[in-house]
Order: C-alpha cells, then structure tokens, then sequence
C-alpha cells in the first residue's frame, strides 16, 4: 500500500514496497529496519527495544543506522522531485 512519509521537509507518498526495496539495497543486512523506522517513523532506540525483547539486536551501529537512513530518505525524495 502508499503510505504518506514525512522525509526532510517533503510530504511525500512513497509505497513501503519501494521503501524497502531501496533500503535492501542500500544496506541488505540492516535495511529491513531502516526501512521499518521511516514507514512506522521509529527510531533506532525504538527498534532496538522491540528487539531486546525477542532477544535480538540490529545488525548495524546507531551512526551507521542514522548514515544509511539519510542516504535512503535522500534518494527517495530524489525519486519525488
């Protein structure tokens, strides 16, 4: 489905599909949570925690996280324009 993001100052419709597709291929290891905090808008603490309780972690540093996340909100505005 189209979902309405709110990525730097642009209201966009973005589908998650496409969101989760550019994540995985910016990092496609971590991307699923990359792509998961933009659509639910989370942060990285909050994925984390959901995560702790199942015993798990993110496969991916908090900066590293926050670097691709912007990589990927960048090329999806680009996508937009």
């Amino acid at each position: 489905g189209t979902t309405a993001l709110y990525a730097e100052d642009d209201f966009m419709m973005i589908d998650k599909n496409e969101v989760l597709a550019r994540a995985i291929e910016i990092d496609p290891i971590a991307g699923e949570y990359i792509a998961l905090s933009v659509i639910e808008r989370i942060s990285f603490d909050m994925i984390e925690k959901k995560m702790a309780c199942k015993g798990e972690r993110i496969p991916i540093s908090r900066s590293n996280f926050y670097r691709r996340k912007r990589k990927l909100l960048h090329a999806l505005n680009e996508e937009t324009q």
